[in-house]
């Protein structure tokens, strides 16, 4: 059990209380909990629920080179691993994210790529719900020259509805040959700006 303050909208509405003396605390809105405040021996431990006030965010990383990417295609940049992952909304197998709270997203990629035989072309591009979406591509333009090495970087706002909505990093190459993203240099995070 526990002490509770609610929030009501149906009946008489208001605020409505009551004591229990277990020394938990609960806020509620219109009967649901959303918060428990419970004591503890050194410190006061908080319980909010998953998606309750909750802020996605994430940073993902390699630890081993993605190598073998084909030339004169789209190839999927991936992240197997995390430094942190508030709100558990990375996907580290499809190396995606599918926030679950609708709002604007602070999004930051960045592949740092090689190359053993001369190109012109270099992508980095964000891919949403499974295809590029043209405002949020960089793009490199050589002059053909041999055995390319560069670090595409890039940072957006995007919309992101909470449900459905996920984001990837794609990247493209036009060298013929041992086309590599590596783990170094080779990033993508991102955090819940403003929830809507």
């Amino acid at each position: 059990m526990a002490s509770f303050i609610n929030s009501l909208v149906s009946g008489p509405g208001g605020i409505a209380m009551q004591g229990d003396g277990s020394g938990i605390l609960q806020i509620q809105a219109n009967n649901t909990p959303y918060i428990t405040i419970t004591p503890g021996a050194a410190t006061n431990i908080v319980n909010i629920p998953t998606g309750v006030g909750g802020t996605p965010a994430f940073s993902a990383y390699k630890t081993a080179s993605q190598t073998g990417i084909s030339s004169n295609t789209w190839t999927k940049v991936t992240f197997p691993y995390t430094e942190f992952n508030l709100n558990n909304n990375f996907d580290t197998t499809n190396s995606r994210f599918l926030p679950t709270v609708a709002g604007y997203y602070q999004m930051n990629m960045s592949v740092y790529i090689t190359s053993n035989t001369s190109a012109t072309d270099l992508y980095m591009q964000a891919y949403k719900n499974g295809a590029g979406f043209s405002p949020k591509a960089t793009y490199i333009n050589f002059n053909s020259i041999s055995t390319p090495t560069c670090t595409l970087t890039q940072s957006y706002l995007t919309y992101m509805n909470g449900t459905t909505d996920y984001l990837e990093v794609w990247m493209y190459t036009n060298a013929t040959t041992n086309n590599t993203a590596h783990m170094s240099g080779t990033g993508f995070s991102g955090f819940l700006a403003r929830a809507v």
